[in-house]
């Protein structure tokens, strides 16, 4: 679930946040979950064992609508939900310039490279989408491709990410 806060539709308590997540998890029906990474330690911790216990992974997530933070910041996040126990920390940021997109980058390749012991995900939204598109060079394990009605700024329909991916790869 994603409160308000980070983009989501519902502004909820942690307490039925966590609930949310919980029940989800033990209904055996996700194979991973995101959790918000900066929700508090306590909820935080609680949501990843509860989540863990249930069988699930966890998406430990921070998303910035306002701008992108500096790259020590952008490290700093991955590597708290790396610390908290996510199985995949992941960032996903908005742009204001084209040196943004290239500071999500360049965090991400640091990242990737000195302190990740896991798969991280990064993107910068809007019009930050080539991120989306070549994050994977810099260390990003995934994209998101979109069925349907986009649910963050700049995502991309799933034909068109897999067009581009495939030329990517093969010139990779």
């Amino acid at each position: 679930a994603r409160t308000k806060a980070e983009g989501g539709a519902l502004d909820i308590d942690m307490d039925v946040y966590t609930a949310l997540n919980t029940a989800v998890a033990q209904s055996g029906e996700a194979d991973i979950i995101d959790v918000q990474i900066f929700s508090g330690d306590e909820t935080v911790r609680k949501n990843i064992d509860a989540i863990h216990a249930a069988g699930c992974r966890v998406v430990g997530s921070y998303h910035s609508f306002e701008g992108t933070p500096d790259k020590a910041d952008l490290i700093q996040r991955m590597c708290k939900a790396q610390d908290m126990g996510a199985d995949i920390p992941k960032v996903a940021v908005m742009p204001h310039t084209p040196a943004d997109i290239i500071t999500l980058l360049d965090a991400t390749q640091e990242m990737h490279n000195k302190y990740a012991d896991r798969p991280i995900i990064t993107m910068s939204m809007g019009s930050g989408v080539i991120s989306r598109l070549c994050g994977e060079c810099f260390g990003s394990a995934a994209t998101f491709g979109m069925i349907g009605q986009a649910s963050a700024p700049g995502q991309i329909p799933t034909q068109q990410l897999t067009e581009v991916l495939s030329i990517l790869h093969q010139a990779l």
